[in-house]
Order: C-alpha cells, then structure tokens, then sequence
C-alpha cells in the first residue's frame, strides 16, 4: 500500500485519476462508483515510482 493514499470515490468520475495534493504531499485516488478497488489498488502501485517522484518535486 502507498503510504498517504487518500481514496474518494466521486460519482461524476469516469475513469481513475492519480494526482499529489501540493498543500500536504498526499497522494489522491479518485475512482468511479463502481471501480474495482482492488484493480485501482494495482494500478496505483504501479506508478509508485511517478508519485515518489512528484512528492521529491514539491516544495518543502
């Protein structure tokens, strides 16, 4: 699990969006109503490298 992962389920969504909160470095989940948590969950995973990333970016 990636460590300050926020997840919201937003009924408007139509596909998963990954992105980093600037104000706190938390990284935000944000999936469909009827999105498969766990494939989301994977997916997420993935792209730890991107979010390790971008949290380096931030100002501190």
């Amino acid at each position: 699990m990636i460590d300050g992962l926020e997840i919201i389920r937003h009924p408007r969504a139509r596909r998963a969006r990954l992105s980093i909160d600037p104000a706190s470095g938390r990284a935000r989940l944000v999936l469909p109503k009827r999105a498969a948590l766990k494939q989301a969950l994977a997916w997420a995973e993935e792209k730890a490298d991107w979010i390790a990333e971008q949290r380096a970016r931030l100002p501190r």
